[in-house]
């Protein structure tokens, strides 16, 4: 879909849901279930669009992402490489989703951002907050706030700290692998905490 599109689609959701409202208007009896239908589709659709219009204006979302786990990636080697198994030493997961999020909070470094504008370009997915925080395991220091009742996040530099992602991922690699045994789990969870 191009920019255009998402933008006409935009447009014919609330089309939509304007029709029904002046229907609605001009009816002697309101009928509640139809309105909460159509705004449930028109929200819906709205968040589809969005999110559509998100991946195209932040089209350098996954170039971002995929640099930091390349980079997280060779820093676990040099660090960990030859003392705990290969198949550790990987990033894993970090969808779209992750990817759109780092990108907006990188195009508003150091400034407070709304949940509600993040959840907004992740199609309104209701784990958005999380998925901002997860971008810590990334080394991305994203902090939290609450300003006039909503939750806010900052993300101070786009500039992930490699030493503190080597040392999530790997504790996260760790935690996830059923085949280590409890001591060899233990004893590779020792080496994230130094």
């Amino acid at each position: 879909m191009s920019t255009a599109g998402a933008l006409q689609a935009i447009d014919a959701s609330l089309d939509y849901l304007s029709r029904i409202v002046s229907a609605q208007k001009n009816s002697s009896h309101l009928d509640f279930d139809r309105l909460l239908i159509a705004y449930l589709e028109t929200r819906r659709q709205l968040a589809k669009s969005f999110r559509e219009l998100a991946s195209l204006v932040l089209v350098k979302a996954s170039e971002r992402i995929n640099e930091a786990r390349a980079d997280i990636e060779g820093h676990m080697r040099s660090e960990f490489g030859g003392i705990v198994p290969d198949r550790l030493l990987e990033v894993r997961g970090y969808a779209t989703v992750h990817a759109l999020l780092l990108e907006y909070l990188a195009s508003h470094r150091g400034e407070p951002v709304a949940a509600s504008r993040l959840r907004v370009l992740v199609g309104d997915q209701v784990h958005t907050e999380r998925r901002v925080r997860e971008l810590r395991d990334l080394g991305f220091p994203v902090t939290w706030k609450r300003v006039a009742g909503e939750d806010q996040y900052v993300l101070e530099t786009a500039d992930p700290d490699l030493d503190q992602a080597a040392r999530s991922q790997l504790a996260l690699n760790i935690r996830a692998d059923k085949h280590l045994s409890k001591d060899a789990r233990g004893s590779f969870l020792e080496l994230t905490r130094r």
